[in-house]
């Protein structure tokens, strides 16, 4: 049988090649977790401010004979910029789909020219050498 004749140098260099491509996987996929639990923290946060500040407000906005008018007048600006600035945060943090990865393989987009024709060069037997 015909074996390949495969050149170490070029197994070391496609091997370190993997290991990069590993560890920039690994790095991406734990970016990937921590930003998912940073949308998620998020998300719970904004669920449970958002009630209490609409409740205090409307409150305040409702029972508007018990309070001075700079108390109305800053429950009625909070409210609104509540409401505007909980919408923009979690638009661009968590629903943007331009904010999310897709884990995937990056080996067979790194693979050059180069390394196949040495592979190539490297399976030829030594006597069709140019």
């Amino acid at each position: 049988m015909n074996e390949p004749n495969i050149s170490i140098q070029a197994l070391l260099r496609l091997e370190e090649r993997l290991r990069q491509e590993r560890e920039t996987f690994d790095h991406r996929k734990a970016q990937d977790t921590k930003w998912f639990n940073l949308r998620l923290r998020m998300g719970y946060t904004a669920a449970i401010m958002m009630p209490v500040i609409a409740f205090g407000c409307g409150y305040i906005l409702f029972n508007h004979p018990l309070f001075p008018d700079t108390i109305i007048t800053s429950a009625g600006g909070v409210l609104f910029v509540d409401v505007v600035g909980l919408l923009i945060a979690v638009w661009k943090v968590v629903l943007n789909p331009g904010s999310l990865t897709k884990l995937e393989s990056i080996i067979a987009d790194s693979i050059q020219s180069t390394d196949l024709e040495l592979l190539t060069r490297s399976n030829q037997p030594m006597q069709n050498r140019a």
